[in-house]
C-alpha cells in the first residue's frame, strides 16, 4: 500500500508545529490473491474499529465530564452569586454602621461637652455651697445672740415695763437678727 506524504505548516502566534498527514491509496490489485494482504487489512480496518470504539468512549466520557463540569459550574454560579448578594448586604451594613459610628461620635462628643459643662456647674456650686457654709454659721451666731438678747430684754420688759434697758434690749436683738440675714448674706 503506497502512502504519500503530505506536510502542512499551520503557524500560531508563538507556537511552531507541523501536521503530517498521510494519505493511504488503496489499490486493490494488490489484494487479489494476495491472503498476507488482505489480513493486513482486516487487521488494520479491526484496529481501527477497536480505535473508534476507544474514541467513543472516550468522547462519551468527555461528554458526562462536560455535563458535570456544567452543573458544578452552575452551582459554583449560583454560590458565586450568593456570595455577591451576602457581600453587598455586608457593604450596607458596613455603612450603616459607619453612620451609626458617626452619629455616635458625635452623641459622644456631645456628652462630653455635656460632662464638662456638669462638672462646671457642679463645682461652682461646690464653690457656691461652701461660701454658704462659710456664712450660714456667722449667721447662725448672730441670730442666736439676737434671739437671746431679745429674750433677755422680753423678760425684763415684761417684770419691770418701765425699764428703758429692757426695751434696749429687745430692739438690739431684733435689728441683731435682721442683720445677720440682710447684711451677712448680702454679698451672694
Amino acid at each position: 500500500m503506497p502512502t504519500s506524504r503530505k506536510n502542512k505548516q499551520d503557524k500560531s502566534p508563538g507556537y511552531k508545529y507541523a501536521i503530517i498527514a498521510y494519505e493511504t491509496v488503496l489499490e486493490v490489485d494488490n489484494y487479489i490473491n494476495n491472503p498476507s494482504m488482505i489480513k493486513k487489512l482486516y487487521n488494520d480496518h479491526m484496529a481501527a474499529i477497536d480505535e473508534l470504539n476507544i474514541l467513543r468512549n472516550h468522547s462519551e466520557d468527555l461528554r458526562a465530564s462536560n455535563y458535570k463540569l456544567e452543573s458544578e459550574k452552575q452551582v459554583v454560579e449560583r454560590a458565586l452569586e450568593e456570595a455577591n448578594r451576602t457581600v453587598e448586604k455586608l457593604r450596607i451594613d458596613v455603612s450603616d454602621l459607619k453612620n451609626q459610628a458617626g452619629n455616635l461620635s458625635s452623641v459622644n462628643h456631645q456628652l462630653e461637652l455635656d460632662k464638662l459643662q456638669a462638672e462646671h456647674d457642679l463645682k461652682h456650686t461646690q464653690e457656691h455651697l461652701e461660701k454658704l457654709e462659710r456664712k450660714s454659721l456667722p449667721k447662725y451666731l448672730f441670730t442666736t445672740l439676737g434671739i437671746v438678747i431679745a429674750s433677755i430684754g422680753i423678760n425684763l420688759a415684761t417684770s419691770m415695763p418701765s425699764s428703758w434697758i429692757a426695751w434696749v434690749m429687745v430692739v438690739a436683738g431684733v435689728l441683731l437678727g435682721l442683720a445677720a440675714f440682710f447684711i451677712i448674706g448680702k454679698d451672694n
